[in-house]
């Protein structure tokens, strides 16, 4: 059980990151700044995926790892953004529209690259599926919670 609350203390960082990331880029809580921003490539990635929010990926996730486990971890927090941007890849790939889901993928993105950036930082997980398997859980319930709440359109 110990060994369990480890691994998920270490992906929380991952999961703060993805609800901060949202709240922040869809309540437009940057004001003027936000409006200069520009999605990376509409053709690979959608119009979502902008060059604020990898910078806010990717500093988040720095800062959350900086105070959690008192290491500077650019890996992982790099792994979260790649994560995020292969998923909208694939969608692009597979000609879906924007915004459609596509589970688990949607769930797990940012996990999965934030998790492989801790393995390449030498930091691995001992419960990997069970982490997983509730990062999913997790992931889900709180868009349910935000949809049930008026904070966002689709319960995805």
């Amino acid at each position: 059980m110990e060994s369990l609350i480890s691994d998920l203390l270490l992906v929380l960082p991952l999961h703060l990151t993805n609800d901060l990331v949202f709240l922040i880029m869809r309540w437009q809580m940057l004001g003027k700044l936000h409006e200069k921003d520009r999605p990376v490539s509409k053709a690979f990635f959608g119009k979502s995926r902008t060059f604020m929010g990898m910078a806010l990926i990717f500093s988040l996730n720095l800062a959350f790892y900086a105070a959690f486990t008192g290491k500077i971890l650019p890996l992982p927090a790099a792994g979260a953004m790649i994560g995020v941007h292969a998923s909208s890849l694939l969608k692009r790939s597979l000609r879906m529209k924007e915004g459609q889901p596509l589970p688990p993928v949607d769930q797990l993105d940012f996990v999965l690259g934030g998790i492989a950036g801790l393995a390449l930082s030498g930091i691995h997980l001992q419960n990997l599926y069970l982490v997983l398997a509730i990062s999913f859980a997790a992931h889900l319930a709180s868009n349910i919670a935000a949809y049930l709440l008026g904070l966002k359109e689709v319960w995805w």
